[in-house]
């Protein structure tokens, strides 16, 4: 029951960050578009979020409540088990389970990806040691990722890698550190340039961008142009989905909404931006005129 109610909390936990993420883009998008908005139409976004703020503070709450209820009932069951009663040895491995996917995805909703990282290494080093969850799915009650099996937490920690590996990068960049940032991204960044196949998601088009910086600022702009040449390929395909949508007149001449639309355009005279700069960069580098890499 107490494993039940984590999961229950930490779904509506996750439902509750999912919302604050797309309120903090559409405020994003509308003072990109619009410059700002009214003060009545900010007022209320302002209470919408300190609102759904609040509930992110309450519902962290109620989860950690649970889980250590769990993790008290685990630590009683581990005392009786020393005293010889392994009764419950079973449905106990399949609760610690789901007591670490509960708190790594905690850990997520915070962006405590280090957290997040350790709780899933322990669900997978778990498995790992009972052959018998190891072969098949542990099904929990979650409504997200309620099967867990070996090939989802693979998924997970590799996924997570990655963003250690953008945070790694993006705190050597503030540092001014650009070309420990490219040892750091050349990793995971390389090999996608080699794909034929469009079709990158935002997180890597970030990590793309990021390397993109980075080879500009250290005067590596060859493999600047590559990177914003694949960044800038991606956004058009991106916009030419979007176009291929089904929507109204109204949808889409509106800028209040059809701020997708917007927010794409916007993306794609970034890049066009960057390579201006790779440009002049090259043109101040060479003494030359005209367009270096064509």
């Amino acid at each position: 029951m107490a494993v039940r109610m984590a999961e229950y909390m930490v779904d509506r936990l996750i439902r509750n960050t999912m919302q604050l993420e797309e309120e903090k883009r559409l405020r994003s998008s509308t003072t990109t578009v619009h410059g700002g908005s009214s003060s009545s139409s900010s007022q209320r976004k302002k209470t919408s979020w300190a609102a759904r703020r609040k509930r992110q503070e309450e519902l962290t709450e109620q989860t950690d409540v649970w889980s250590s209820v769990v993790d008290q009932y685990l630590c009683s069951e581990r005392l009786s088990a020393m005293n010889g009663d392994h009764d419950n040895e079973g449905v106990c491995r399949q609760m610690y389970l789901r007591y670490c996917i509960v708190k790594a995805k905690r850990a997520e909703c915070h962006y405590a990806i280090e957290d997040a990282y350790h709780w899933y290494v322990q669900a997978m080093s778990w498995m790992d040691k009972w052959t018998t969850l190891a072969r098949g799915e542990i099904h929990g009650q979650s409504m997200y990722d309620a099967k867990m099996c070996q090939e989802g937490l693979e998924k997970k920690l590799a996924l997570l890698q990655v963003v250690r590996l953008y945070r790694e990068a993006e705190k050597k960049m503030k540092e001014g550190d650009e070309k420990g940032a490219i040892e750091v991204l050349e990793e995971v960044v390389v090999p996608l340039l080699e794909e034929k196949e469009l079709g990158a998601t935002d997180e890597t088009l970030q990590m793309v961008s990021m390397l993109s910086e980075a080879y500009k600022k250290t005067g590596r702009v060859k493999e600047a142009w590559r990177c914003s040449t694949f960044v800038f390929c991606h956004l058009m395909q991106q916009l030419l989905l979007y176009g291929n949508q089904p929507l109204s007149i109204e949808q889409r001449f509106n800028k209040e909404r059809n701020k997708a639309f917007f927010q794409y355009v916007s993306k794609i005279n970034d890049s066009l931006d960057t390579f201006l700069l790779i440009q002049q960069q090259t043109k101040e580098a060479q003494g030359k005129k005209g367009v270096f890499f064509l």
